[in-house]
C-alpha cells in the first residue's frame, strides 16, 4: 500500500504548485510552504533539497532548516538542521520566504529535488 501512495503522490507532484504553496505575497517577497511525502529515508547525515527558480532573487529565508542560496544563479539548497532523519512515506513540510528586486518579476519554482529525487519540475 505504501508503494501505491508513493506512486500517486509522485505522479501528481511534478507540477511544483502541487508541492509549493504560496501562503502570502508581500510587495517584494512571497511566503511559501513546501509539503511532500518523503520518497526515501534519510540517514544520520540528514538530507538536502535543491530548488531552482525561473527568475533571479535577492534572498531566501527559512525556518527549521538551513539554506544556502545564489539568487543571481536562481537556486537555493535547503539542508536539515541537527542531522534530522526522515522516514520514507511520511509527510514533511517547511516554510520559506523569497525576496526579489522588482515587483513585476516574481520568481516561481521550476524544479525541486530531494536528495537527487525530482519532486517537481
Amino acid at each position: 500500500m505504501l508503494c501505491s501512495a508513493y506512486t500517486i503522490s509522485q505522479s501528481n507532484a511534478f507540477d511544483c504548485t502541487n508541492v509549493i504553496t504560496k501562503e502570502s505575497e508581500g510587495v517584494l517577497n512571497w511566503l511559501g510552504n513546501i509539503t511532500f511525502i518523503v520518497p526515501t529515508p534519510t540517514g544520520p547525515d540528514g538530507w538536502k533539497m535543491n530548488i531552482v527558480f525561473d527568475q533571479p532573487f535577492t534572498g531566501i529565508g527559512v525556518w527549521d532548516v538551513w539554506v544556502e542560496s545564489h539568487g543571481d544563479d536562481k537556486w537555493a539548497a535547503f539542508t536539515s538542521r541537527d542531522n534530522h532523519t526522515l522516514t520514507a512515506g511520511e509527510p514533511y513540510s517547511f516554510r520559506f520566504r523569497i525576496n526579489y528586486p522588482d515587483r513585476n518579476i516574481k520568481p516561481e519554482a521550476t524544479s525541486l529535488k530531494f536528495i537527487d529525487i525530482e519532486l517537481c519540475r
